[in-house]
């Protein structure tokens, strides 16, 4: 399986886990594994999903008046299916990583929407509010103000975007880290320059 399964996951009641899994076996595909770049994506996602339900739940002890109050239910369905359009994205006839034609015409978040809608016409009585809002949380996870122009449209709408896109982003940060820092031989306090970082880290300290 190329997600981590919700179903497991005491906090989620049972209807909840009953249509994310339905929802994310939509995503089993061996290209996850294939384009992971040698990390086990399951685990990765599942480290993603429990970060962002522990975010989810200080932010809803924080602020027990917020109103809507933050669903739960939908940070760990977004953080489980949040890069489910990448199982399309790629091309699946070729070894190394090569994105296809859909996906350099529409990208993974356009193509994770369209995979979630498909899934969901085989999960009955859907709430058609909450799947709309994971379709929202899908596209915009990576258009942060940050990141785009104050004026494009279809920004994040809704807290729980948020909560999902900085645990993805610090988890795949620190992943980037740990790995520079373990796998350099370089000598002196510094590593190699690291190509996706574009800097060398420190690894002379001492404390």
């Amino acid at each position: 399986m190329g997600v981590a399964d919700p179903g497991t996951d005491p906090r989620v009641p049972a209807p909840a886990s009953h249509h994310l899994r339905r929802a994310a076996a939509a995503a089993d595909h061996d290209l996850l594994r294939r384009f992971a770049y040698g990390r086990d994506e399951a685990a990765f996602e599942a480290v993603v999903a429990r970060h962002a339900v522990l975010l989810a739940e200080r932010y809803a002890a924080q602020y027990p008046d917020l109103t809507p109050p933050l669903n739960r239910d939908l940070v760990l369905a977004g953080a489980v299916l949040h890069d489910i359009g990448r199982v399309r994205e790629f091309d699946p006839d070729v070894t190394v990583p090569t994105l296809g034609i859909d996906g350099e015409l529409f990208g993974h978040l356009l193509l994770g929407v369209e995979l979630l809608r498909d899934a969901a016409r085989d999960v009955p009585n859907l709430n058609p509010e909450l799947l709309r809002l994971l379709e929202h949380l899908i596209y915009t996870h990576r258009k942060i103000p940050e990141w785009s122009s104050p004026r494009q449209p279809r920004l994040p709408a809704i807290p729980e975007v948020l909560i999902v896109h900085h645990a993805d982003d610090l988890d795949a940060k620190f992943e980037m880290y740990a790995r520079c820092l373990m796998k350099d031989t370089a000598d002196g306090p510094f590593t190699e320059r690291d190509p996706q970082l574009g800097r060398p880290l420190y690894k002379g300290r001492t404390v």
